[in-house]
C-alpha cells in the first residue's frame, strides 16, 4: 500500500484498536473510535477512505453502524471491512446484506487485511 489514506477503526475493544492503530498508522492517517454511534458522526465529518468495523459492540452493533452509514448519502460510498470473530455463514450473509465489503476474521491475519485494503484503496485512486 503506497498511498496514504484515512482509515477509521471502530471497535469497542481497546487492545484491538491499539493493535490495528499501530499496524496502520505507519502508512495511513488513522481514526480509532470505540463507540459505534459516535463513529457514525465522525465518519460524516471526516469522510474516511475506508472503515474497519467490529460486529460485537455495546449500544449498537457493527451491522447497525454499517446500515446507518450506507443509508446516509454523506457516508454511503465509504467501503466497510468487517473485522470480527463472527465468521459463520449467517454473519457473512448479514455483512453483505448491510453493505459490507468483506470480513477479516479475528485473530487478524494482517496479510489478508492489507490485501483487501489495497484492493479497495487502489480502486478509489483510479
Amino acid at each position: 500500500m503506497n498511498t496514504s489514506a484515512t482509515i477509521m477503526i471502530i471497535d469497542d475493544n481497546e487492545t484491538n484498536l491499539e493493535l490495528l492503530y499501530e499496524a496502520l498508522s505507519v502508512i495511513h492517517d488513522v481514526i480509532a473510535i470505540a463507540d459505534g454511534e459516535y463513529a457514525i458522526e465522525v465518519a460524516q465529518e471526516e469522510q474516511p477512505d475506508l472503515i474497519l468495523l467490529d460486529i460485537m459492540m455495546p449500544k449498537i452493533d457493527g451491522y447497525e453502524v454499517c446500515r446507518r452509514l450506507k443509508a446516509d448519502p454523506k457516508t454511503a460510498q465509504i467501503p466497510v471491512i468487517f473485522v470480527s470473530a463472527c465468521n459463520d455463514e449467517e454473519s457473512l450473509a448479514k455483512i453483505k446484506e448491510v453493505g459490507g465489503y468483506t470480513l477479516v476474521s479475528k485473530p487478524i491475519e494482517f496479510t489478508e487485511l492489507f490485501s483487501h485494503m489495497e484492493t479497495i484503496l487502489s480502486k478509489q485512486t483510479q
